[in-house]
């Protein structure tokens, strides 16, 4: 501790009164540093000058310097290098200007550690307002101080972290924008052009680009560009593995080159516009179906988000992409087909005006020989005209059968649904049909059913219908046979069932599903005896549908069949009669 000063000129012989003032002071002094070090880990003084000057005992059991090691300005020494230079300036500030001094730095203990202190010091003035001394404490804060910087890093990870998720956040909206607004078009074409838009926008880039793989060639097919004058008309081509497209295509991830100088290859289509590129694989559950990518003009460094964005934007148009092309082969392909209906139409029709023509001229001379025009002719010779006309009135049946199968194919079949009895309709049947049951001998046999059952169908269909049934019943029923005909409500459902079974020879379990295809007969082998298109069944059934219904069939080979129509129930408008086309 200093001695106090002693005023100049003073006399050194003190009165009675001014000792017993001295004497305060010094234990005034006394009393406020004991209360200093009861408070505080280090207390210290300091020269006016800011110096150490005397021994610091607290200072030297803190920090284990000795005392030719911190008098004067040696205290610097155990201050972390990091603080010390701010710690020094700061200190010579306060010095000058003789203002009370705070500071926070990393003090050196006598262990070799580290730890905060906080600093604080204040002057001390004579009478006059000269500083005499600085009486300063050192407090330990490190655990504040490391607790405060520990949650000052949290929040900094927390801040960042939300950031992150913000970003995160952000390029999933931009991405789902891109894929939303590319899978919204109804072509594909259309698709990829405001994908590629998407795309060069979301990324701030000077193009953007979608190729797709042409799975046949195995090469990468430019198909919509934007952001840089050139003809993508002609579908340029890209092998995998060459150029950066194919490049993309064949690592089958995200790729950035910050140069183009980089790439051994690049093709034609990119030329020498651009400088830096960024692309992504499309893929769709893992199969490659194209790459996207996009360029700038100017150099520049695709970050890790870009590349995020891009792949996802990728992932998400994937399989838009391919339900577009399934949709665009599939709208082709239906064009196409429709086409060849045209044109299948087309031929039906001028094959049916070409083959009538010459029936109704062979059916015309026929009638004028049985008429007796050209002379009386002998029975044989009747019956040679007479089979003329049967053989003749069956091939326009069979030009009929494939007419009207053509029709039904290319759904230009027309319908005039109305209520119908369906007592009536089955009874107009008999008469079509009896000459060829009395024939065979076949046993026919109408069922009775309700008066007031009816169908809502079309009555030209509904019959022809039925007579399909009934002569392919005949067709496959022996001599001697039976045919039942019978009609009622279904059991569930608001429908009727008209049901028409044969003694026949029964349809294999295997052919159940086959006989109602186009073109298909039971047996090739009764094909002589049973002539046909092999269309009347699949005529009957789309016709079913076509109204609403089904048909279908029951059958055991060699116990007959019992082909079941089922038709929509109707309420009756007339009170008895078969109804008519309008």
């Amino acid at each position: 501790m200093p001695r106090p000063p002693v005023e100049r000129g003073a006399d050194p012989v003190r009165s009675p009164t001014d000792a017993l003032a001295a004497n305060a002071v010094r234990v005034s002094e006394a009393r406020y540093r004991t209360l200093i070090q009861a408070i505080s880990q280090i207390v210290w003084t300091r020269s006016a000058s800011g110096e150490f000057v005397d021994r610091q005992q607290a200072w030297e059991e803190f920090t284990g310097q000795s005392p030719d090691e911190y008098l004067g300005w040696g205290w610097l020494d155990v201050i972390h290098e990091d603080d010390r230079l701010r710690v020094k300036q700061n200190w010579r500030r306060a010095v000058e200007a003789a203002t009370p001094y705070y500071a926070e730095y990393r003090l050196r203990t006598r262990d070799g550690i580290y730890r905060w202190v906080a600093v604080r010091a204040a002057p001390v003035l004579e009478v006059d307002g000269v500083v005499r001394e600085w009486i300063g404490t050192h407090s330990d804060i490190d655990a504040t101080k490391r607790a405060s910087e520990e949650r000052a890093r949290l929040f900094e990870s927390e801040r960042h972290a939300r950031l992150s998720a913000e970003r995160a956040m952000n390029r999933l909206r931009s991405a789902w924008s891109v894929a939303d607004a590319a899978s919204a078009e109804a072509s594909l074409d259309d698709m990829l052009h405001t994908l590629s838009e998407g795309l060069r926008l979301a990324l701030q880039a000077d193009e953007a680009t979608v190729l797709l793989l042409d799975v046949d060639s195995s090469e990468l097919v430019v198909r919509a560009s934007v952001g840089l004058e050139r003809d993508v008309s002609q579908e340029t081509r890209v092998r995998l593995g060459e150029g950066f497209a194919g490049r993309v295509a064949l690592a089958r991830t995200p790729v950035v080159v910050p140069h183009v100088s980089d790439l051994d290859i690049i093709s034609n289509f990119l030329g020498g516009q651009l400088t830096s590129l960024i692309g992504a694989p499309v893929r769709a559950s893992g199969r490659l179906v194209g790459v996207v990518h996009a360029g700038t003009i100017d150099a520049r460094e695709f970050s890790e988000e870009d590349v995020i964005l891009l792949q996802l934007i990728a992932d998400r148009v994937a399989h838009a992409i391919e339900r577009a092309r399934l949709f665009d082969a599939e709208r082709a392909a239906r064009a196409e087909a429709e086409l060849a209906n045209r044109a299948k139409m087309e031929f039906l029709a001028m094959m049916s005006h070409e083959l009538r023509t010459p029936l109704n001229a062979i059916a015309g001379y026929a009638e004028l020989l049985a008429i007796g025009l050209r002379g009386p002719l002998t029975e044989a010779q009747l019956a040679d005209v007479q089979a003329i006309h049967r053989n003749e009135r069956h091939l326009l049946s069979l030009i009929e059968e494939v007419l009207t199968f053509a029709k039904i194919d290319a759904g230009r079949i027309r319908l005039e649904p109305e209520d119908v009895r369906v007592s009536a309709a089955l009874a107009s049947m008999s008469d079509l049909i009896a000459p060829q049951m009395e024939q065979k001998e076949i046993d026919y046999h109408l069922e009775a059913c309700d008066e007031s059952l009816a169908v809502y169908a079309d009555v030209e269909k509904l019959q022809q219908i039925v007579l399909n049934l009934l002569s392919n019943a005949v067709k496959f029923t022996p001599a001697g046979g039976r045919i039942t005909i019978a009609a009622g409500p279904r059991v569930l459902g608001n429908e009727v069932e008209i049901r028409v079974r044969d003694t026949g020879i029964g349809i294999p379990r295997e052919k159940i599903e086959t006989i109602f295809e186009p073109f298909v007969q039971l047996d090739r082998g009764l094909t002589r005896r049973s002539e046909g298109t092999g269309l009347g069944l699949a005529i009957s059934r789309d016709l079913a549908r076509a109204m609403h219904g089904d048909l279908v069939v029951q059958s055991e080979e060699g116990k007959g069949a019992e082909f079941v129509l089922t038709l929509p129930r109707g309420e009756l408008s007339r009170p008895s009669g078969l109804s008519q086309q309008p």
